[in-house]
């Protein structure tokens, strides 16, 4: 909770600090939702990249993924970025092994792949870092599960990207990684996979984060978003 409320009065705080900052997106058709229900958010962050654009962001709640709704709101987005704001361009940030959905998105822009930034640079604050952990093996273990198979990958890779970026022991985090997965009660109860093979995926996974702990960044510039869109914004 602690960290949420930081995060919520950071995003709050670039309104005034920077002139654009995240909305939140609600229904508007029944068809869809009840009116007025929260769909998620997006919008824009000051940038992690030193130097370059405003960063994208965006996440919807799972009821509402696949529907098109995260193109149509970061379009919205862009516009009023570019039609309120002197931004040359913008960026993001993702994690591209992880969510491939986003990486379909920022096709659909016209965002294209400049490079990658670090873990360790894109989590500077330790702290922080370590909740991501914590949360990972607390994910493993006992979150919200709906796909065991995309579970077993994304918690101890995503793990194993902020051991890589030094903020944690390797032997230890495995270990709680392989502790969690042996003690998930659906694991067992639904014997979707043996239990040897299932802690090998685990940590096949989590060696695959710390070698790859980075994250992929896509920028657009506003020329190209004018010539995609054929004017001016």
């Amino acid at each position: 909770m602690a960290a949420a409320r930081k995060r919520i009065a950071w995003h709050n705080g670039s309104w005034a600090d920077k002139g654009y900052g995240v909305w939140a997106l609600k229904s508007r058709d029944s068809a869809l939702a009840s009116p007025g229900r929260l769909l998620g958010w997006c919008g824009f962050a000051a940038p992690e990249i030193e130097g370059h654009d405003p960063e994208i962001l965006y996440g919807l709640t799972r009821a509402f993924w696949g529907r098109g709704l995260a193109r149509e709101a970061a379009e919205t987005a862009i516009a009023w970025l570019f039609g309120h704001t002197q931004a040359p361009g913008l960026s993001a940030l993702i994690f591209g092994r992880l969510n491939p959905g986003s990486l379909k998105v920022t096709e659909k822009l016209g965002m294209t792949l400049r490079g990658t930034m670090s873990f360790k640079d894109f989590m500077a604050d330790e702290a922080l870092a370590r909740e991501v952990l914590d949360y990972e093996i607390w994910r493993l273990r006992e979150g919200p599960c709906d796909d065991p198979g995309a579970l077993v990958f994304q918690a101890p890779y995503k793990a194993g990207q902020v051991v890589g970026a030094g903020f944690a022991e390797p032997a230890a985090a495995e270990a709680a990684l392989c502790d969690a997965d042996r003690t998930r009660d659906s694991f067992a109860q639904t014997n979707w996979t043996d239990p040897a093979d299932l802690t090998r995926r685990v940590r096949a996974a989590f060696r695959e984060g710390m070698a790859e702990s980075h994250v992929d960044w896509y920028h657009l510039t506003r020329e190209a978003w004018t010539a995609r869109h054929g004017k001016e914004t």
